[in-house]
């Protein structure tokens, strides 16, 4: 009988791997590069690097993530105006493809949507 230590590992290793991803919301929308790894987010786009971590519980993903951006845009993306953002996920896993929706914590009542397809195991 495998510990459990085991299956947590594996299901951590379920994820592992690089994924396009594309974000959603009321205000705008973008795309960027995500690294699930053990249980650490990182990842970016053309204007902020996220970083963060993650759980599996029961069939679900549970994220929290920060964006901190590292060049400004050359033209005003309302969603990004801050420096630093922080979003909390929630979402399913289907086969290579990630579904989520979350609240950012800096802007009240914000949703943010983002499709994950996974490019690469680790």
């Amino acid at each position: 009988m495998p510990s459990l230590q085991n299956v947590v590992f594996r299901l951590f290793k379920m994820l592992d791997g690089s994924y396009s991803a594309i974000f959603r919301s009321s205000l705008c929308h973008g795309s960027g590069i995500i690294i699930f790894s053990g249980s650490k987010i990182l990842g970016g786009d053309s204007h902020a690097f996220y970083s963060g971590y993650f759980k599996r519980s029961q069939g679900q993903i549970f994220a929290s993530m920060t964006t901190n951006l590292h060049t400004p845009p050359k033209v005003e993306i309302v969603l990004f105006q801050r420096d630093k953002m922080f979003v909390d996920f929630k979402g399913t896993i289907e086969g290579k493809t990630i579904s989520l929706e979350g609240v950012c914590l800096d802007v009240p009542g914000l949703v943010i949507k983002a499709d994950l397809q996974l490019l690469q195991g680790l």
